[in-house]
């Protein structure tokens, strides 16, 4: 299991995710990172969700956009999760998603696939048995 945040450039907006095949351990990192309760929290294998982070969590009641995958290996889900991604940041953040953003889309949805297959800046996530 891995996670890590793409900051969502020139924003201050940053995408969270989180690799795993351990529906358990998805469901224990999501309430320890976002404080969230179980049935906030899982949808399947891959998706794409919008959090409001508990005000008791390290985000301070933040809303997040957070992507789960399987892996990050497997380059068709993440094409699909990406077009979930910026029509969340269209929600959340307002931004343009028309006729004349077209450039703005395609930079921006190379931009997260390049930072999602990287090897670099993940972080390894474990547990002690006792979480």
């Amino acid at each position: 299991m891995k996670f890590k945040k793409i900051k969502l450039n020139p924003s201050v907006w940053e995408l969270h995710i989180l690799v795993s095949k351990d529906h358990i351990k998805s469901r224990r990192f999501l309430k320890k990172e976002y404080r969230l309760k179980d049935d906030d929290t899982w949808r399947s294998l891959n998706f794409v969700q919008t959090i409001d982070s508990g005000n008791k969590s390290k985000h301070n009641g933040e809303s997040l956009i957070f992507m789960h995958l399987s892996s990050n290996k497997d380059y068709e889900t993440i094409v699909h999760e990406i077009v979930h991604v910026m029509h969340r940041m269209q929600n959340l953040f307002g931004v343009d998603l028309g006729w004349d953003s077209q450039e703005w889309q395609a930079l921006m949805q190379e931009y997260i696939f390049k930072k999602i297959i990287s090897k670099k800046k993940w972080k390894k996530i474990t547990f002690s048995k006792k979480v």
